[in-house]
């Protein structure tokens, strides 16, 4: 097994999660109501994280009003810390990921990257009701 992908199964026994998804090579864990994606990238090193916003409204002015906002927020990775914003064209959906390097990562600094992925998914909610 990989070191990112052994990361991620720590990360979930610490986490006290029994048994974590698993869908090709990406690795879910469920937290209350959300599910946050762990996709390992052994050759770069690197782990992307993901997560569900919310659903693309019905409607055409609903939407061009979300698609203005996901620009602006997109825009420089200054509102999204450096993740992304997208939407998940098979399911509809708003998607937040966001990139870590996972060379050297321990599962506390993965910890970290989870709860902030977790307290930036409530603000997207927020702002984008």
């Amino acid at each position: 097994m990989n070191a990112v992908k052994r990361l991620v199964l720590d990360f979930a026994e610490y986490a006290g999660v029994d048994e974590p998804a698993f869908d090709d090579d990406v690795i879910s864990i469920r937290f209350d109501e959300m599910v946050l994606n762990f996709s390992p990238d052994e050759d770069r090193a690197e782990i992307c994280l993901s997560t569900d916003v919310r659903a693309v409204p019905d409607g055409a002015e609903a939407r061009q009003r979300l698609f203005a906002r996901l620009l602006k927020l997109n825009c420089l990775g200054r509102e999204t810390r450096g993740g992304i914003l997208g939407i998940d064209p098979g399911e509809s959906r708003v998607i937040y990921s966001r990139t870590f390097p996972a060379g050297r990562m321990t599962v506390a600094q993965l910890e970290m990257a989870v709860e902030a992925m977790l307290d930036m998914r409530e603000a997207f909610r927020r702002h984008m009701q």
